[in-house]
């Protein structure tokens, strides 16, 4: 089982973009399940049927319910998907952070159910809260469970701002997450890339790898398909099949599946 948690500490990089997009991309041929770990829950409005709910998040970490009790199969205009399960998402996620912090092995209470079903999923993504925390910690050490491999999508936008919140996020994961080596395997990726600002692109991939930083091949392109087929809760390689920037999903599903 391969797991990828979708991370940052500043809120609309595109993560939930990310997330569902390739979980969508890798369930034509894969086994595919998507966690909603953030309260915000859009990763559970793009694939949720409501009438076929059994739970949430929030049950899945507060509860003895299995991954079993609470995926429910992941739809896309009132059809299932095939080989996409969802863990959905609500407010209680957030209202519950107070009693989640109490409970006992609070940073394992995921990796724990996700463990007992290794063998049914080839991968897993994680979206995670923009607010880094608990949730955050609770996600990564998923990447703990023996005979998984687990990785960090980190997207980052052009800005002073977003460099800086990438090099202070992966300085928080080298600090506080006991890994090997103190490391975590990550990804950066350069999304909504407007390739009119090339003096400004050249300075965000200078400067990532300058730092030494992770930086994914792939580039994902600004587009107005995006936000048009996140209205219509439809995946982009079904709203537009031949756009750049499914394309460019396409060929980060091949990056990060080799």
């Amino acid at each position: 089982m391969n797991i990828f948690c979708c991370i940052n500490a500043k809120g609309g990089v595109g993560k939930t973009t990310i997330a569902t997009n390739l979980a969508f991309e890798l369930a034509k041929s894969h086994r595919v399940l998507v966690v909603d770990l953030d309260p915000q829950s859009n990763a559970t409005s793009m694939f949720l049927n409501r009438e076929k709910v059994k739970g949430h998040i929030s049950d899945l970490l507060t509860t003895r319910a299995s991954i079993e009790d609470i995926a429910t199969k992941g739809y896309m205009q009132g059809k299932e998907i095939e080989n996409l399960d969802l863990i959905p998402s609500d407010a209680k996620l957030g209202k519950n952070l107070a009693d989640i912090e109490k409970m006992r092995k609070r940073d394992f209470l995921l990796s724990s159910k996700l463990e007992k079903v290794k063998d049914k999923y080839d991968f897993v993504f994680i979206d995670s809260s923009p607010q880094f925390g608990l949730l955050h910690w609770i996600a990564l050490n998923c990447f703990e469970i023996e005979g998984v491999k687990g990785r960090a999508l980190i997207p980052v936008e052009v800005g002073r701002n977003s460099v800086e919140g990438t090099a202070k996020l992966l300085r928080e994961l080298r600090e506080n997450f006991d890994l090997d080596n103190e490391d975590i395997d990550y990804l950066i990726i350069h999304n909504k890339r407007d390739e009119r600002v090339t003096t400004l692109n050249k300075y965000l991939e200078d400067v990532l790898k300058d730092a030494g930083f992770n930086l994914a091949n792939t580039k994902i392109p600004s587009a107005s398909d995006v936000p048009k087929a996140e209205l219509l809760k439809v995946p982009l390689s079904t709203f537009k099949k031949n756009s750049k920037v499914t394309t460019a999903i396409n060929q980060l599903v091949a990056e990060i599946s080799e």
